[in-house]
């Protein structure tokens, strides 16, 4: 039989790794860098479009293992 203690350690020990899991990773700000973002077509239009971002450091070098997210939706209001 399971006694009180138990469960209460099943459940501490379950809180503990959801709340290590779920948590985001480590972010860092580093000052100097520069971004060029350019889209194709320009204007842009109606349809696909290919979007070009590019990093770099202080010196004007390309930034490398750098890793950039871009999201495009149309989930605000009206567009859904």
């Amino acid at each position: 039989m399971v006694t009180k203690k138990q469960l209460l350690l099943v459940i501490f020990g379950i809180t503990l790794l959801l709340v290590t899991g779920c948590r985001r990773g480590q972010t860092s700000d580093i000052s100097d860098i520069g971004l060029d973002l350019s889209i194709s077509p320009d204007p842009p239009t109606t349809g696909p479009a290919a979007v070009v971002i590019q990093l770099t450091d202080e010196a004007g070098q390309p930034l490398a293992g750098a890793k950039v997210e871009l999201e495009g939706n149309m989930s605000h209001a009206g567009m859904t």
